[in-house]
C-alpha cells in the first residue's frame, strides 16, 4: 500500500474517508478547482480554453459534454490519490472518464457542480520480462494497446474497436472476439492484477491470491462502486495475426441472416476461435434495414466451418474487408471513420436485451424493431440505428465462469444466449424525447413477450445497457450481496457512490 507523496506531507493521507464526514449537502467545486491550479498549473483546465473544449467533448455522445466547473489531468497513481482525498476532504462532486464510449450523460463527466478527472495523461504501457504481463494504464485505448504488442506478436482479450477506452471496458466485463475462447475479458484470468485509488487515497494492488482478492473478484464486472483503478495488468496471448473484417450483405436477406445469428449461438462453441457481430442497420436516408456481420477467427483457416453460415454461397457479401492480419491493423480499418470526425457532434444511447437463443425471439425483436422504427423515428434528423444480434455460446460463458468466477454469474444452463445492442445516434437535442418514448415503449413490449415465453434473461451488459435498466439486479442476489459488502468494506464513505455520482452503483440495486 503506498499514498501520494504530497498528502502524506499535508497529513491528508492518515484520515480516513469516514473522518472526512461527508455533508449531506456538497460544496462549490470553485476550491478544488483553485487548489488543482495552483498545484498541478500545466494539468488542470478551464472552461474557454482549448484543453478543456477537447476534454470536455472527448464523450463519444454529445449529450454528454456537460461542461464541468474545470478538468484535472493527473499524470500518476499518486495524483489520482491526491485529486480523489482533495475532492473528498472539500465536499466535491466529481467524475472520471476514460474512453468516453458510455453514451449516457453523467457517466464519465460531469457539470458545473462538480470536477472532471480525465486520465488522458495516463496512458503508460509496459511488458512484462518475461512477455507474459502487459500493464496499461486506463488513459489508453485499445488500438494503442494492439499497436504496442504487434512487435511482440502478442495481443491480449480486448476490445472489438480501437478506440474504445480500456477502464470502462473492464470494469463492466468486456466482450472480446477473444471472448469465446477466453471469456470475458475481465474474467479466467485475463487480467492478472488491478492498480487501485481506494477512497482514503491508498493505493493498493489487488490480484486472485492477495489480500485484496474481494476487490479483484468485484472489479471483474462490478463497475465503478470500489475505487479507481490506475493500472491493468493484463494477459498475453501469442497470436501475431489472424483473421478478420466485415461483411456487407446489402437488403433483403433478413430471414438467411437470422439463420445464420440463431444457428451460431447453439454451434459457434465447436470451435471457440471464431467470433461474429452481426449487426442490421437502418437510417432515414435507407429504405429498408442492411445486413452485415463483422467475423473474426484466432487462427490461420481463412474459411474455418463454423463461419460458413456468414459466406457464400449461404450469405453472400456485397462487399467485405475480412483479411489475414493483426488486430492492430484491424483496428486502423474501423477507427479511420472516427479519426475523420464521422458522428462528431451527434447525440447517441444504447439499450441492451438479453434473451435465451430463439430464432422466434430473434425475429419476432427484429420485425417488431424495424417496422416499428421505420414509421416513429423517419423524421429524427439525421437518424441512425444499429440492432446487433450477439451470438453468446455455452463456450463463451463457461470460460467467463472459470478461475474464480465474476460478478455477473451468469448461468450456463439457460444459454446459449442473444444479446441484443440497440444503438441510437441522431443529432438534434429536440428529438430526444421522441427517441426517448421510442425506446421504452418498444422496449417494454419486447420484454413483456419474452417473459411471457420463459425466453428473457436478466442479466444485462453493462457496457451496452441504458441509464433505465436495471443492471446490477440481472446479477446473482448472492453476488449482489457480496459486492454491496466489498464496497461498504473499501468505501464505507461511499465516495464512488455519492462523490461520483455517474454510471450504475451495486449500492442503488
Amino acid at each position: 500500500m503506498r499514498y501520494s507523496p504530497f498528502l502524506t506531507i499535508t497529513g491528508i493521507a492518515a484520515t480516513s474517508v469516514g473522518a472526512f464526514g461527508l455533508n449531506k449537502t456538497t460544496a462549490s467545486p470553485a476550491q478544488a478547482c483553485d487548489f488543482f491550479r495552483h498545484s498541478y498549473p500545466n494539468q488542470t483546465y478551464f472552461p474557454n480554453t482549448t484543453e478543456y473544449n477537447t476534454e470536455n467533448e472527448e464523450s463519444w455522445s454529445a449529450s454528454a459534454w456537460l461542461s464541468p466547473a474545470c478538468i484535472f489531468a493527473p499524470s500518476s497513481a499518486e495524483e489520482v490519490s491526491c485529486a480523489v482525498t482533495t475532492l473528498t476532504r472539500l465536499n466535491t462532486l466529481f467524475a472520471i472518464r476514460g474512453g468516453g464510449h458510455m453514451p449516457i450523460d453523467n457517466a464519465a463527466n460531469i457539470n458545473s457542480s462538480g470536477v472532471l478527472l480525465t486520465s488522458s495523461k495516463l496512458t503508460s504501457l509496459k511488458l512484462s520480462d518475461d512477455e507474459g504481463t502487459v500493464s496499461v494504464a486506463p488513459g489508453n485505448r485499445w488500438g494503442a494497446v494492439y499497436k504496442y504488442l504487434e512487435p511482440f506478436g502478442l495481443t491480449i482479450v480486448g476490445g472489438r474497436m480501437g478506440v474504445v477506452g480500456v477502464p470502462g471496458f473492464l470494469l463492466g466485463g468486456g466482450i472480446s472476439f477473444f471472448s469465446y475462447e477466453h471469456g470475458f475479458a475481465s474474467s479466467n484470468g485475463n487480467i492478472r492484477a488491478f492498480e487501485c485509488v481506494l477512497a482514503n487515497g491508498s493505493i493498493v494492488e489487488a490480484t486472485a491470491t492477495n489480500q485484496y482478492s474481494d476487490l479483484f473478484w468485484a472489479l471483474k464486472g462490478g463497475g465503478n462502486s470500489f475505487c479507481i483503478v490506475t493500472r491493468f495488468d493484463l494477459k498475453t496471448f501469442v497470436v501475431p495475426s489472424v483473421y478478420v473484417g466485415e461483411a456487407s450483405y446489402g437488403p433483403g436477406v433478413a430471414d438467411q441472416w437470422i439463420d445464420s445469428v440463431y444457428n451460431f449461438a447453439l454451434y459457434g462453441s465447436s470451435d471457440p476461435k471464431a467470433a461474429v457481430t452481426p449487426v442490421a442497420r437502418w437510417g432515414s436516408s435507407l429504405t429498408a434495414p442492411t445486413y452485415d456481420a463483422t467475423m473474426f477467427y484466432s487462427g490461420n483457416h481463412s474459411s474455418p466451418a463454423v463461419l460458413k453460415n456468414f459466406t457464400a454461397p449461404v450469405l453472400t457479401p456485397q462487399e467485405t474487408t475480412y483479411a489475414h492480419r493483426s488486430m492492430y491493423n484491424y483496428t486502423q480499418e474501423t477507427d479511420a471513420p472516427f479519426a475523420s470526425g464521422q458522428g462528431y457532434g451527434f447525440r447517441q444511447r444504447f439499450f441492451v436485451v438479453s434473451l435465451r437463443a430463439s430464432k422466434e425471439a430473434i425475429t419476432m425483436i427484429h420485425d417488431t424493431y424495424f417496422s416499428t422504427v421505420q414509421t416513429q423515428l423517419a423524421n429524427v434528423t439525421n437518424f441512425f440505428a444499429g440492432l446487433a444480434f450477439m451470438p453468446i455460446t455455452h463456450q463463451y460463458i463457461a470460460a467467463g465462469n472459470a478461475a474464480g468466477g465474476n460478478p455477473q454469474g451468469i448461468s450456463e444452463s439457460r444459454g446459449p444466449y442473444i444479446w441484443v445492442e440497440q444503438s441510437y445516434m441522431w443529432s438534434d437535442a429536440a428529438d430526444d424525447d421522441k427517441i426517448n418514448n421510442f425506446l421504452t415503449s418498444i422496449n417494454a413490449n419486447i420484454t413483456t413477450w419474452l417473459d411471457s415465453r420463459d425466453l428473457g434473461s436478466k442479466y444485462l451488459y453493462l457496457n451496452d445497457a441504458d441509464a433505465i435498466q436495471p443492471v446490477f439486479q440481472g446479477y446473482p442476489a448472492e453476488n449482489l450481496r457480496r459486492l454491496k459488502d466489498i464496497r461498504n468494506k473499501y468505501d464505507p464513505g461511499m465516495v464512488y457512490t455519492k462523490m461520483m455520482p455517474g454510471g450504475w452503483k451495486v449500492e442503488d440495486a
